[in-house]
């Protein structure tokens, strides 16, 4: 920097993200000492913010590229970085109003476009996110990123030939033919074209959307009646896959599952977990399976495990708090369970539901409507029907419960938990 020369600094702050915290505290402050030695560096500046960004900063961070936006308007890193600051900052039209104007002042810029076009994504403006990155494609046609952006946004716009065409060109090209093929197999799967879809998942090899495709490859010859050769499938990927066992086993336990093979899918877990005894997706699942199948007692068992190797799992500490509370008399052990649960995560439906109907078993009406109003607001699922309107029920709000009951049989008129409760509790379930 002495010697006028490029110093980088930009490109290490970018790289903080990966250092420990107390090592992004002690760059941040280098890099402050180096702004008060040159304190009419833009880069430097910017760096600081961008700090201040990777640090939790935002705020500060925007205060910092105030002062250097009014000094150096067109230092393009920089309205980059408050566009994203500020849509962080939950501030999102300023940010897609502030990215517009500067996509317009700076339509080469990559970069900067491409963080607009997500914007709109993400804020469901589809239609501009697809103008946007048709704008980029047309600008940078060698991009196969903001091709693959564009296919997408076309294909969630429901313009599905566009979509196709750009993904069709991008697996000529040889770039993202993975996402490609896996995204085109989702389209002729929505179209109802069950081979081709097939065979578009199937070539699918590797990365991030290759279990998605082969979960779904397995799902559609399950239902051609070929559930033999989806799971002979499974395993023989399995086996010339010995580094990803794991993830096969998960695959062939939910398939079963979602197939209604209940025992085969409890065989599949328990062999499975001979072989990875750690594996806490796995145990899970088959504590979700033995309590469905009414062992209770070896569902106990299994969520216990995943509680000794994990005591901050709050889906396992819930479940075996529910399970004590729908299948046996030990209610303060339950309830116990349910509130290191709550503790962990005091916002979740399934936990709120627990902690309501376990308060009700107690004989806690008002705690357990009050718990249950707010597991029926944030996710109104028949069970949560269930609890909610029997704790109605009893407290004479039968009116209200009635509407609950109701608005819980329209999302799934067969569930048996819902239906026991209204059975129970009513005239031949009149509503």
């Amino acid at each position: 920097m002495n010697q006028g020369g490029d110093a980088d600094f930009d490109s290490l702050a970018a790289m903080a993200g990966n250092l420990p915290p107390e090592q992004q505290q002690e760059l941040l402050q280098l890099y402050k000492e180096l702004a008060e030695r040159y304190p009419n560096s833009p880069e430097l500046e910017y760096s600081i913010a961008l700090l201040l960004k990777v640090t939790g900063e935002p705020g500060l961070a925007l205060n910092r590229l105030t002062p250097l936006l009014e000094e150096h308007a067109n230092f393009q890193p920089a309205i980059i970085l408050r566009g994203d600051l500020l849509y962080q900052e939950n501030a999102q039209k300023q940010a897609l109003d502030y990215l517009m104007t500067n996509t317009r002042r700076f339509p080469a810029n990559r970069r900067m476009g491409t963080l607009y076009g997500r914007m709109l994504l993400g804020e469901g403006e589809l239609q501009a996110a697809q103008d946007e990155f048709k704008r980029l494609v047309q600008q940078y046609p060698n991009t196969p990123g903001i091709r693959l952006s564009h296919a997408l946004v076309a294909m969630e716009n429901g313009q599905t030939d566009l979509a196709r065409q750009e993904l069709n060109r991008l697996i000529q090209q040889g770039h993202h033919t993975n996402e490609a093929n896996y995204y085109l197999g989702r389209m002729a799967d929505e179209a109802g074209n069950t081979q081709q879809a097939i065979s578009y998942y199937q070539s699918v090899t590797q990365g991030n959307y290759y279990f998605p495709a082969l979960a779904r490859t397995s799902e559609l010859l399950a239902e051609e009646n070929r559930l033999d050769d989806a799971v002979a499938n499974i395993r023989n990927l399995k086996g010339t896959n010995p580094q990803q066992a794991e993830n096969f086993w998960l695959l062939e336990v939910n398939l079963l599952l979602d197939q209604n093979q209940n025992q085969a899918a409890l065989e599949t877990a328990t062999e499975a977990l001979d072989e990875f005894p750690g594996n806490i997706q796995i145990r899970y699942a088959r504590a979700m399976m033995l309590d469905t199948m009414d062992q209770p007692g070896r569902a106990e068992e299994d969520l216990k495990r995943i509680i000794e190797e994990d005591p901050g799992n709050a889906v396992a500490l819930n479940a075996l708090g529910y399970i004590l509370t729908t299948r046996t008399d030990r209610l303060k052990e339950a309830r116990n369970y349910i509130e290191r649960a709550l503790a962990l995560d005091p916002e979740n439906p399934a936990i709120l539901d627990s902690m309501g109907w376990v308060l009700f078993q107690e004989g806690q009406l008002q705690p357990a409507l009050d718990y249950l109003a707010r597991a029926w607001s944030a996710f109104p699922d028949p069970e949560v029907a269930a609890h909610y309107g029997e704790a109605l029920w009893v407290s004479g709000a039968e009116d209200q419960a009635r509407i609950v009951w109701k608005e819980g049989l329209e999302q799934d008129a067969d569930h048996s938990v819902l239906r026991e409760t209204i059975d129970r509790l009513t005239d031949n379930g009149d509503l």
